[in-house]
C-alpha cells in the first residue's frame, strides 16, 4: 500500500480541554464560534481535516 505508515503512532492528549475553550474559529458558513461554547452542555468531537486540492 502506497504511503501506509510502517509503524504505530501514538497520541498524547492534553488532560484538560480548557486551554482549548477561549480559541475562535469559523464554523462550515464562516461565522465565528468559540471553542468552550461547543462542549459547554456535553463532550465534544473536534475533527481537522486536511483538504488536498
Amino acid at each position: 500500500m502506497f504511503g501506509a505508515a510502517t509503524t504505530r503512532q501514538t497520541t498524547n492528549p492534553p488532560a484538560s480541554a480548557d486551554a482549548l475553550a477561549d480559541i475562535v474559529l469559523p464554523d462550515q458558513d464562516g461565522n465565528e464560534v468559540r471553542l468552550g461554547d461547543l462542549w459547554r452542555d456535553g463532550p465534544v468531537a473536534l475533527v481537522w481535516l486536511r483538504h488536498y486540492g
